[in-house]
């Protein structure tokens, strides 16, 4: 079983976003089949909304996760994930923290990180992960 909470804390008074995916065993086709629906708007050069960008998130802590990758490695590398010309207007305000929880098996990893969408200079391309 896959049990993945992503928590997006944004301006300091409004309310954390929190979502929760669970995938029971066999069905890791969906979240698959909905990571990829995500990396096909970002192929096609279309902006995500915050749902996106959260389950983004989540798929990508629980499949390092899965991997054995250390939770600082992972906290690290999630910045290589969207920019902020790659979101819509507000999502970088809104997860300026963003832990994600994943219960992979039994096996909990919990990484949080700040500021996971990075700034772009103009002559910087966004690139997919």
């Amino acid at each position: 079983m896959l049990q993945i909470t992503v928590t997006a804390i944004g301006e300091p008074d409004a309310t954390p976003l929190v979502r929760r995916y669970q995938f029971l065993h066999g069905s890791d086709d969906i979240l698959a089949a909905s990571l990829a629906k995500v990396k096909d708007t970002l192929a096609r050069r279309r902006r995500v909304n915050i749902n996106d960008a959260l389950l983004l998130y989540g798929g990508y802590v629980a499949e390092m996760s899965r991997r054995g990758t250390d939770r600082r490695e992972i906290a690290r590398s999630v910045s290589l994930l969207l920019s902020e010309d790659q979101v819509m207007i507000g999502v970088a305000e809104m997860t300026r923290t963003v832990t994600v929880e994943a219960d992979v098996n039994g096996h909990i990893s919990k990484v949080t990180m700040s500021s996971p969408i990075r700034h772009c200079r103009a002559e910087e391309p966004a690139g997919l992960v």
